[in-house]
């Protein structure tokens, strides 16, 4: 892109974890969607770069999380092509392998992420010099055990496998949903279809504790989802949240008055987000000062950002 054309801030686009950053802290919240934008770029001011770099720093327990719904969906799509059921040997051998590779990373090529770091992966307990604590890798090694063995056992996989006629829709694709003149950004982990009885289930792969937030979080995929299918009623949806470090899950059929609550929720939240733009329009912030330090210093130990702030 020519510099004289490069946007100077992102597009605007809605998520539940843009709220929760908000929530928690506006001047991460500025750090994480404005100042690191560009901050990939060559040419880009320095402490651009910097703050970007911050922005990818991830901790161990997200890095679990991530590395697991990938090899989740990856068994998902080796299932649909061979009806093989997945071993949980072997889906504990492949996050270990990501996550080792990570370690090395983040301990070995400090030089490689700093130049490309969104290539290569730094734990933020490793860069601020702590190391990793040693009982954050004991619960996150049983946490991959635990999930390996609930995941061929949960509800959402034995629908899937146990014969009936389900198809498969979608596996993790990042989706928006119009909403008013913002895009919502949608990411489901699995949809299918009951093809006997109509019905559609979205769930969603947890690996940690459950969260308040875990239910609005699916009433936003099906009203995504009632969209995109043209579905009559949202009656017709299941939402569901598989918790595989406990063998547990959560299934919801979702009425009209939950959608008016989402949707409330969405709106309050846009508008507090808005608060803090000079142009609305180009998605412009006001200036950094402008975006208060948290009051909840509980917060900034686990901050990427924390550096920046002296705290």
């Amino acid at each position: 892109m020519n510099p004289a054309t490069r946007s100077a801030f992102p597009g605007f686009a809605w998520s539940l974890s843009r709220q929760k950053t908000l929530a928690e802290c506006p001047r991460r919240y500025a750090y994480e969607y404005y100042f690191s934008h560009n901050g990939w770029l060559a040419d880009a001011p320095e402490e651009t770069k910097r703050i970007y770099r911050l922005k990818k720093l991830t901790s161990l327990e997200m890095f679990f999380g991530s590395s697991l719904h990938n090899v989740i969906q990856n068994a998902i799509s080796n299932y649909s092509k061979s009806r093989k059921i997945p071993r949980p040997d072997d889906l504990v051998q492949l996050v270990r392998s990501s996550l080792n590779a990570a370690y090395i990373d983040s301990t070995r090529h400090y030089g490689l992420w700093f130049d490309k770091p969104s290539r290569y992966t730094m734990f933020r307990d490793v860069y601020y010099g702590d190391g990793l604590p040693p009982d954050k890798i004991e619960e996150v090694r049983s946490r991959i055990g635990a999930c390996a063995e609930s995941f061929p056992k949960s509800k959402t996989f034995r629908e899937i496998s146990g014969g009936r006629n389900v198809r498969l829709m979608e596996l993790e694709r990042f989706r928006t949903l119009p909403f008013a003149d913002v895009d919502v950004v949608v990411v489901m982990d699995i949809v299918y279809r009951d093809r006997d009885t109509g019905r559609w289930v979205v769930a969603d792969w947890k690996t940690g504790k459950e969260s308040a937030e875990d239910r609005t979080q699916l009433a936003l995929y099906a009203m995504y989802l009632q969209k995109l299918y043209d579905i009559p009623s949202i009656r017709d949806i299941t939402i569901r949240n598989e918790y595989l470090a406990t063998g547990t899950w959560r299934e919801y059929k979702l009425e009209p008055i939950d959608i008016d609550n989402t949707l409330y929720v969405l709106e309050r939240s846009v508008m507090e987000m808005r608060r803090y733009m000079e142009d609305i329009d180009g998605n412009v912030p006001y200036e950094l000062e402008a975006f208060p330090l948290t009051e909840y210093t509980r917060h900034c130990e686990r901050c990427n950002f924390k550096e920046l702030c002296g705290r």
